[in-house]
């Protein structure tokens, strides 16, 4: 009888000195979360700006009513007529231009992957390597057409099938399932706008 009436105010203390330490470490924990995932979302979103402005600044277009004999870089801009124009297009301004995208992401990938997680956002690890799976396909796609010196190697490498789909739906999920219960960044909003397309 002794030693259960000492265990009570014993228990009591524990109660009385745990749960606000439980409280103050959950709110933390939410705070912080939103936090890193902002964070996180900020360089995804630089990410996938580079990548669609490469998409649309060096996106290849046959020129109407040439037979499918002239291409042009983009909507409007010099066009080029022929294998040797075509090579010259390629070796002067495609590859170093994607080079220069590459290097760009790789860049992005490393700042995603060396991004702080400390005390709490350890559950951001999953989506961060899937995001960098997404980014790996990329820069291989940026590192084998800036290789390419002329369009015979060029648009292969252009058709050639990749990884880019399937890792942005995967990156889109595990994103997605990260979300924190109380949403006060906005996360849930920017995760959609980013993988909509």
């Amino acid at each position: 009888m002794i030693l259960i009436s000492r265990i009570k105010p014993l228990v009591v203390l524990m109660i009385v000195i745990l749960l606000p330490f439980s409280l103050i470490m959950y709110g933390a924990n939410i705070v912080f979360s939103n936090v890193h995932l902002s964070a996180l979302l900020t360089e995804v979103e630089v990410s996938e700006q580079i990548m669609e402005d490469a998409k649309s600044n060096l996106k290849i277009n046959l020129v109407e009513n040439t037979g499918g004999k002239c291409l042009r870089v983009a909507v409007v801009g010099r066009q080029y007529c022929g294998y040797s124009e075509w090579d010259a297009l390629v070796r002067d301004f495609l590859s170093p231009a994607y080079l220069k995208v590459q290097s760009d992401l790789e860049l992005q990938d490393f700042i995603i992957g060396d991004s702080e997680q400390f005390p709490f956002g350890g559950e951001f690890a999953k989506p961060k390597k899937a995001y960098h799976q997404h980014m790996r396909a990329w820069i291989d796609l940026y590192k084998r057409l800036g290789a390419c010196k002329d369009y015979r190697c060029f648009y292969p490498e252009l058709i050639k099938p990749t990884q880019i789909t399937t890792t942005f739906h995967i990156a889109e999920r595990t994103f997605s399932n990260v979300v924190p219960i109380f949403d006060f960044k906005g996360s849930k909003k920017r995760i959609i706008q980013i993988f909509k397309n």
